[in-house]
């Protein structure tokens, strides 16, 4: 294996493992989470604490299965953006809710 070979199977577990860290500690505390997504100024807050640990599961186990396609990778990038863009949005919105990105703080 080339060393950009490696360095793409290293990205692509660090990235499933922090996805799954993330999904995992949020169905943990999933009430917690709904709460602090509302916090956060997300509508649907409810639906959001069982659809965004789906979502963040689901992608961290295609990153780790799904070899020999870039999709996997397409999609976290895509994600991350999303959720960037969500904190941005509300850094610049003066909400001073923390991000609950690993659930409820």
């Amino acid at each position: 294996m080339d060393l950009g070979a490696t360095i793409a199977v290293v990205a692509r577990i660090t990235l499933a493992a922090t996805f799954g860290l993330s999904a995992a500690t949020k169905v943990a505390h999933r009430a917690e989470f709904s709460d602090a997504l509302r916090d956060f100024g997300l509508p649907r807050s409810e639906a959001l604490s069982w659809t965004l640990p789906l979502v963040e599961g689901g992608l961290g186990l295609a990153l780790v299965f799904v070899q020999g396609a870039a999709w996997p990778a397409f999609l976290a990038i895509a994600v991350l953006a999303l959720f960037t863009g969500a904190v941005v949005a509300n850094l610049i919105g003066d909400r001073p809710a923390p991000c609950p990105c690993f659930g409820p703080p």
